[in-house]
């Protein structure tokens, strides 16, 4: 086995903190992960079967491309561009819905969790809290996560949101 590191002495003033870690650890953070999980999986479901049926249309189209007149094929080719064009903005248009909502509840749980933050800041009397993510090896006790996510936990026990609707990520005509 591997001899144990010695960890020098905490350094006064100086603390660790990782946002990520302390909010993916959370219960809010779990149920924020867990729902944002149904609603891509739903938007996948609505969009996975029109995106196969282009492409299967397309496929057609060319298998039938030697039985069709020039014309024929080119507006029935029109056609279906169009309607891969619809499908993509549809797709777009959720992907920009996705992003808002995940800024959206982003926000409510750094709102929640700052206060924490600073409580535990202050409680540890740090001068300069670090990511944590930066350090190589660090004493555990100049980290605050831990602490951070118990009283994000008991601030903010769950997250519930919806997708932002179409016309938050739409510009304003």
């Amino acid at each position: 086995a591997a001899p144990a590191l010695q960890m020098g002495a905490p350094i006064p003033g100086v603390c660790l903190f990782s946002r990520s870690a302390a909010v993916s650890a959370s219960r809010a953070g779990l149920a924020g992960t867990a729902r944002m999980q149904q609603i891509v999986a739903g938007i996948n479901a609505d969009l996975n079967p029109q995106q196969q049926q282009i492409s299967a249309d397309g496929a057609a189209l060319q298998a039938q491309k030697s039985a069709l007149s020039a014309a024929q094929f080119q507006q029935r080719g029109a056609v279906l561009q169009q309607r891969f064009q619809t499908y993509q903005q549809l797709q777009q248009l959720r992907n920009a819905q996705v992003q808002a909502t995940r800024n959206q509840v982003e926000g409510y749980v750094d709102q929640a969790m700052d206060p924490v933050l600073d409580a535990v800041t202050v409680a540890h009397r740090c001068a300069v809290v670090l990511e944590r993510g930066n350090a190589y090896r660090f004493n555990a006790a100049m980290d605050l996560t831990d602490q951070v996510r118990i009283g994000l936990d008991q601030r903010l026990p769950t997250v519930q949101f919806n997708l932002v609707a179409p016309e938050a990520v739409q510009p304003k005509r």
